[in-house]
């Protein structure tokens, strides 16, 4: 039923799915900002391997970080921290080997990003999540 007061109708598969990436590019922003306010220097984002893809990898403090992040409405399903299952983590680490081979200490940190109803941010930070 269309006119005042009824529902809008759902956004398309397309809108749904450019959002979603937006929203994950958005995060990803705001990670990177977050381990540079913590000192550390983002030397790649995104890199994409055979394996698998590595969202952030930053330097500093002595050691090389490999940085997941992940992003979700709240309320949705689970948490974006519980979204991080035994075959992406996996993958990350083997999109890991396969770019920085044996390199300094490596440290896998997992970022999640929360965005409740208003589409604020709240960040999760977790320093050697796997």
């Amino acid at each position: 039923m269309k006119g005042a007061g009824a529902d809008p109708a759902p956004a398309p598969r397309r809108a749904r799915g450019l959002a979603a990436r937006l929203r994950g590019v958005e995060a990803e922003e705001i990670a990177a900002l977050h381990l540079r306010r913590l000192g550390f220097r983002v030397v790649a984002r995104n890199v994409r391997t055979r394996v698998g893809e590595l969202d952030i990898v930053a330097e500093g403090h002595g050691l090389v970080v490999v940085c997941e992040v992940k992003a979700r409405n709240q309320g949705s399903y689970g948490t974006a921290s519980e979204c991080l299952t035994p075959a992406a983590v996996a993958r990350v680490r083997r999109a890991a080997l396969a770019t920085l081979g044996d390199t300094l200490p490596v440290r896998f940190d997992l970022i999640a990003i929360t965005y409740d109803a208003r589409g604020r941010a709240s960040l999760e930070h977790l320093p050697g999540a796997f």
